[in-house]
């Protein structure tokens, strides 16, 4: 693992985590690294049925293509595979 705020991390990963999860703190951003979020709270996802109405209402009367509309909202909150 890594951090921009090493002591950070390493005063919210433990010992004990890091040796559970074969983890290791490494001093440098690892190219081919993947990023993740610890202790941070995350939202509920989002309701889509609402929030395609909340789009259809608000597109109503647009010349807004619904294919572009999906296109911008997937740029902006890629959507998730499934678990």
């Amino acid at each position: 693992m890594w951090s921009p705020e090493m002591h950070r991390l390493k005063s919210k990963v433990s010992k004990r985590t890091m040796k559970s999860q074969n983890c290791l703190i490494v001093e440098e951003c690892p190219a081919d690294g993947k990023r993740v979020w610890i202790n941070t709270p995350y939202d509920k996802p989002p309701d889509m049925k609402a929030l395609w109405e909340v789009v259809d209402l608000t597109l109503a009367d647009s010349e807004l293509d619904m294919a572009q509309a999906y296109a911008a909202l997937c740029r902006k909150h890629p959507p998730r595979a499934p678990t």
